[in-house]
């Protein structure tokens, strides 16, 4: 301490506590703002069609559509050969 009062303390040791406070404080910042971009991908991702959904949907679809088809083609060959 100067003159035997007070607290002694080194520049040195200070300075480099405020730069690993600094650097702390940057690296909380940028983990806080990887987060909030994985959390705005992940809310935009399922509000997205999810492609094997939408992929089932249209196979499920067309595969009414063919049994329908494959019924009416029956239908109608039956009423044909009754006619004959």
């Amino acid at each position: 301490a100067p003159m035997g009062v007070g607290a002694e303390f080194q520049i040195s040791d200070t300075c480099s506590k405020a730069v690993q406070l600094g650097r702390t404080a940057m690296g909380i910042a940028k983990d806080i703002w990887a987060q909030g971009i994985a959390f705005d991908l992940n809310v935009k991702d399922t509000a997205d069609c999810n492609p094997l959904q939408t992929g089932l949907a249209r196979l499920f679809c067309d595969i009414h559509c063919v049994r329908d088809a494959v019924i009416r083609g029956d239908r109608t060959i039956n009423r044909n050969i009754q006619k004959a």
